[in-house]
């Protein structure tokens, strides 16, 4: 049986409330966040594959590898077809 790596897409948000925003997210994906910090939190989500992280400063950006995620959905594909 073939391994199969994930990558994770990154999305860091900016929030006006850090903690009222820890508690939507952590009913969404039934997890507590990994890190937290005055005015940050992280949350890493195993499925969907997903490193959250909430701020409240100034933030917004959406980092994934599209190409590498793709790969990795065919690989998937290709070992349940096995």
């Amino acid at each position: 049986m073939t391994a199969i790596n994930t990558l994770k897409a990154h999305l860091a948000i900016n929030v006006r409330d850090v903690e009222k925003s820890i508690e939507f997210y952590r009913g969404l994906f039934g997890i507590d966040p990994s890190k937290v910090r005055i005015g940050y939190a992280k949350f890493d989500v195993s499925n969907p594959p997903l490193n959250l992280t909430l701020d409240e400063a100034f933030v917004d950006r959406l980092a994934a590898t599209l190409t590498a995620l793709i790969d990795a959905e065919l690989a998937a594909r290709s070992a349940r077809a096995s």
